[in-house]
C-alpha cells in the first residue's frame, strides 16, 4: 500500500469520511474529507496521519471508541502490553507515526476482511 492509499483507507475505513472535491480553480486541486452524520471534516492535502500528529490523534480517538479495534491495535503495536503495562505505554509512546499507521490499517483490515 502506498502512503496515499493508506491515508484515504484510515479516512474512508476507520474515520468514516468520504473524498469531496470542490468546485473551484483545477479539478483535483481541493478537496476535503467528510462525514456526512456530522459537520466533522478534515482538509485533505492537509490531513495526514503519517506525519501531523494532529492527524493521528484524531484517528486515534476514533479507535479508542471501538475497544475491539483498539485492543487489537495495541496488542499488535506493542505485543508485550499484555504483559507489562508500564513498557507497553512507553514502548507506545515512543512508536512513530508511520508504524502506527501500518499497526492500525492491518488491525482493521484484520477485522473488516
Amino acid at each position: 500500500m502506498t502512503d496515499s492509499e493508506k491515508i484515504a483507507y484510515l479516512a474512508e475505513k476507520v474515520m468514516g469520511w468520504e473524498k469531496k472535491e470542490w468546485e473551484v480553480g483545477d479539478p483535483g486541486a481541493y478537496w476535503n474529507w467528510a462525514r456526512k452524520d456530522t459537520r466533522e471534516f478534515a482538509m485533505g492535502r492537509f490531513w495526514n496521519p503519517l506525519e501531523s500528529w494532529d492527524s493521528w490523534r484524531q484517528v486515534e480517538e476514533r479507535v479508542m471508541k471501538d475497544e475491539r479495534l483498539w485492543c487489537h491495535f495495541v496488542t499488535d503495536l506493542v505485543p508485550a502490553c499484555s504483559v507489562d503495562t508500564d513498557y507497553a505505554m512507553l514502548a507506545y509512546a515512543a512508536t512513530d507515526l508511520p508504524t502506527r499507521v501500518d499497526c492500525l490499517v492491518q488491525a482493521h483490515r484484520s477485522l473488516h476482511p
